[in-house]
């Protein structure tokens, strides 16, 4: 057996750990991990474990315009059969406030963002909201409560 493989099978010790943490730095000061991407990758395993159909995303609607850029907005997701309707407000910054209207109230409905999990509670016309601490990403995941259960929606990802 050489140095290197009696080496590589014992335990890191405190000269392994500075000179990992050093490449550590250097690898996220010259090639970081992109805005976004352990979301993005999240949503790809739910989407996968739950074999679950994603929302088409319909055309997003500005509300009202006070500049030339204005992230308030409205946007539609549209399943076989929910459409889900959001309304995004960040007028409370750093606060973020989703309002959604679901097209039935047989549903759950599970909204995932920059603060975790929340079950969003519906009212009998199927509004719902839920408020963030701050910005980030945030997707639903929407579950018929009728049987035959179908697939779960997911919609895919957006910036609050």
């Amino acid at each position: 057996m050489s140095d290197i493989d009696e080496l590589a099978g014992q335990p890191l010790d405190a000269a392994d750990e500075r000179i990992l943490r050093s490449l550590g730095g250097i690898v996220a000061a010259n090639d970081p991990v992109p805005a976004g991407l352990l979301e993005r990758v999240k949503f790809a395993l739910t989407v996968e474990a739950l074999g679950a159909q994603v929302a088409e995303l319909l055309e997003p609607t500005p509300v009202g315009v006070r500049a030339s850029y204005e992230p308030i907005t409205t946007v539609t997701f549209n399943g076989d059969e929910v459409t889900v309707l959001l309304t995004l407000d960040s007028e409370r910054r750093p606060r973020r406030r989703i309002t959604g209207w679901l097209s039935t109230t047989e549903v759950t409905v599970q909204v995932h963002g920059p603060d975790g999990q929340v079950d969003a509670t519906l009212d009998e016309d199927g509004r719902f909201e839920v408020d963030f601490s701050r910005a980030g990403l945030v997707h639903l995941v929407i579950q018929q409560t009728t049987e035959p259960r179908p697939q779960p929606l997911i919609t895919p990802p957006i910036q609050i």
